[in-house]
């Protein structure tokens, strides 16, 4: 028995890993694919053949596709929280953000999480968010933004603000997840499926819209949306909901301070992006407050 629970925990760790460069990559083959694809039609690929390869995976492994009719309420929420509107927002932002600035932003989902995990328990276990520890990383969003580097274009200003809006529709997805008992009986493979599936259909309705202006897109920008739809959003939202089932929301959320290594090296080496003194101590700060945020042995867990 403790060496199956050894197993299991070293295939939790190999699929946080995965999720990690999964969606560590992402930021970049977004920016590579903006080159040819409108936002709107970045986020319909990345659903639609995510949801295609989730389906096929399915079948092939002949699991559930989908959940049990009655949870489709809780499935649609996290669509759209979890899918729909962050990958809109992200898309739409970087096209004035370079892709290593929108993820470090993207890395105060876990610290934002713990504050919702927080609100939505009212504290009755003794678990409070440590003030200082938000200051902290507040400050590194600042020092990330660069306020003195930004234009005063309300565009560039709009783009941050989209990013860490769609930061807050992350963690809210996070929490949902975390305390939505009616999901906790059933098959992950089909939670995810039927997310990332419930999120095409969305897109889906918007087809006359993204089809009447489809671009003859390049070998790299078709690439980008293939890689990012059947891995970044396909197989990372299962490798994703397992380790939210199995960790917690807020130990989950942390593979996003993982994410900004991979995302500056990837963007630096491929789209000759330039790693600024401020996205490192930014960064810095921001993983810091993290650190400064988890609670002490022995203290309730978010």
């Amino acid at each position: 028995m403790p060496r199956s629970t050894d197993v299991a925990r070293h295939v939790l760790a190999a699929e946080f890993l995965l999720l990690s460069l999964a969606w560590g990559t992402a930021f970049a083959l977004i920016s590579v694919a903006l080159a040819d694809f409108t936002p709107f039609q970045v986020v319909w690929c990345r659903l639609v053949l995510g949801a295609a390869a989730l389906v096929s995976y399915a079948l092939v492994r002949r699991q559930p596709v989908v959940v049990a009719p009655h949870l489709l309420g809780h499935i649609g929420v996290l669509a759209m929280l979890m899918c729909v509107i962050p990958f809109s927002l992200y898309a739409h932002a970087e096209l004035r953000v370079p892709s290593h600035m929108a993820i470090i932003l993207n890395a105060t989902t876990p610290l934002v999480t713990t504050v919702f995990v927080y609100a939505t328990k009212g504290g009755a276990d003794g678990a409070r968010p440590k003030f200082p520890a938000l200051a902290t990383s507040f400050c590194g969003v600042v020092v990330i933004a660069a306020p003195w580097r930004l234009n005063t274009s309300f565009q560039d200003w709009s783009a941050v603000a989209q990013c860490l809006a769609a930061v807050c529709c992350y963690a809210g997805g996070f929490t949902y997840l975390h305390w939505c008992t009616a999901l906790r009986g059933a098959d992950i493979g089909s939670i995810s499926t039927s997310l990332v599936v419930a999120g095409a259909a969305v897109m889906l309705l918007f087809t006359p819209l993204v089809a009447r202006s489809f671009p003859q897109a390049g070998t790299a920008a078709w690439a980008s949306v293939v890689i990012l739809g059947t891995v970044g959003t396909g197989f990372a939202y299962l490798w994703n909901t397992r380790l939210i089932l199995a960790w917690g929301a807020a130990r989950a959320s942390s593979v996003t301070y993982v994410m900004p290594c991979v995302g500056m090296v990837f963007g630096s080496l491929f789209l000759a992006e330039t790693i600024t003194w401020n996205g490192i101590a930014g960064t810095a700060l921001v993983t810091l407050g993290w650190l400064m945020s988890r609670p002490a042995r022995g203290q309730a867990v978010l």
